[in-house]
């Protein structure tokens, strides 16, 4: 997406995942502190760490759309939906493209966590249409078949 033009913006709450990446991307960074939150810029890309429940719109600006490859399956079911309002506060309800799992917790408890379109529904339909793009099965970790499934939440 970088190499596409676009302006990227990421939070991580371990400070090793934002370091792995800005040592990948291998470009520099300028660090500065934003009380609970450490803020690394570069003109095409912010990335924080911290506490995603700190961010606020002021610190990223405006959205134009939101790629959840990882967060929502990442949290247990009590905080989804404090993360879902947050996020639609904070973007100003942007589009978004949400990778979710579907398979049998009794298998394995997560994370990632499985999430049912029911579920999906509970936590954004009041602001989103959800359109299903694609699924597919995967072996999730080497122990439970999954349903890898792509979302598309657009702002009614």
């Amino acid at each position: 997406m970088l190499a596409q033009g676009y302006h990227l913006i990421g939070i991580d709450l371990s400070p090793i995942a934002i370091e792995e990446l800005m040592a990948e991307l291998a470009i520099p960074f300028t660090e500065r502190k934003l009380e609970k939150l450490t803020h690394y810029h570069h003109p095409q890309i912010d990335l924080f760490v911290g506490d995603f429940f700190e961010l606020t719109s002021s610190n990223i600006g405006k959205i134009d759309a939101i790629y959840d490859r990882a967060a929502l399956v990442a949290l247990p079911e009590e905080m989804r939906t404090d993360y879902a309002q947050h996020l639609m506060q904070i973007s100003n309800q942007a589009t978004q493209l949400l990778i979710s799992f579907e398979y049998d917790q009794s298998v394995m408890a997560g994370p990632p966590f499985s999430i049912s379109p029911q579920q999906l529904k509970d936590y954004y339909s009041k602001q989103y249409q959800l359109q299903l793009l694609d699924s597919q099965t995967e072996l999730l970790k080497g122990k439970v078949d999954a349903e890898e499934k792509i979302w598309l939440l657009k702002p009614y």
